[in-house]
């Protein structure tokens, strides 16, 4: 399933992500939420299902709060 999975194109909410992403390079989830207008909780389902199809995103926390970063090349 994980092989299967990896393979899937990124949504178009999950290209969103990463153009905003490319732009900031750094974000809170709670501004990225409110960005994309979502959930702080629909927001991290979708980076779980993001990080499986695409390994150009790193979830972190600061100051005990998620955040979302472009790894770099």
């Amino acid at each position: 399933i994980e092989t299967i999975e990896s393979k899937l194109p990124l949504t178009s909410k999950m290209m969103e992500i990463l153009q905003i992403l490319r732009e900031v390079k750094e974000i809170s989830y709670k501004d990225l939420s409110q960005k994309l207008g979502i959930s702080i909780s629909s927001l991290r389902g979708l980076l779980t299902n993001m990080a499986r199809r695409t390994s150009e995103i790193e979830r972190i926390t600061k100051d005990g709060q998620g955040w979302l970063r472009l790894k770099s090349n």
